[in-house]
């Protein structure tokens, strides 16, 4: 459709390894998946006409651990966290969650407006691994900005060791008072 891709921001003073950068079905499905420390998010973005399927999500949870997160534009309808009707690609999301510790951070809260017909919908899904559902919060930010998508955060409270950067470390300095120099030394 020529609109979707993916992109994930993190804070500088994180390190992050980008382990996988895929296409399914010629471009229309597209994921990221990063590696911070144990956690494992995966940002995905799946055209609206084409559908997530039980078979792309297995190929891409084959590749994580029990700590990860999967977030994005699914183009994807359930009534767990949309009232809009069922699609292919809820219906698959759904299947695939069922028996898995899995948790859809979604509460209802529509992440897309489209402003011809002033319909709105949630889209943007967030699923997480249940041993970080309970230290996790998930909002829709108000502002979207120039795109007919709300911005989703996620905070994540659990206790992982992020490795900071090199750069980003607070380095000893020497401060000095320019206040108490005797200024008439230097005339």
């Amino acid at each position: 459709d020529g609109y979707g891709g993916v992109a994930t921001s993190k804070r500088n003073n994180i390190f992050i390894k980008f382990t996988h950068i895929k296409k399914f079905n010629n471009d229309f499905i597209q994921y990221i998946l990063i590696k911070i420390s144990d956690l494992y998010i995966v940002n995905i973005y799946a055209s609206s006409n084409h559908n997530v399927s039980s078979q792309m999500l297995e190929s891409i949870y084959s590749d994580i651990p029990d700590s990860s997160i999967l977030m994005g534009d699914l183009n994807s309808h359930y009534p767990i966290w949309d009232e809009s009707p069922v699609n292919t690609g809820g219906k698959a999301i759904n299947d695939f969650i069922l028996g898995r510790d899995i948790v859809v951070m979604n509460d209802g809260t529509a992440t897309l407006f489209q402003p011809l017909d002033h319909n709105t919908s949630s889209i943007d899904i967030t699923l997480v691994s249940s041993n970080l559902a309970a230290s996790s919060a998930w909002c829709v930010l108000p502002d979207c900005g120039n795109s007919d998508h709300f911005p989703t955060l996620l905070q994540t409270y659990s206790n992982f060791n992020y490795p900071l950067s090199e750069d980003f470390i607070l380095k000893p300095f020497t401060a000095r008072n320019f206040h108490k120099a005797d200024w008439s030394l230097f005339y």
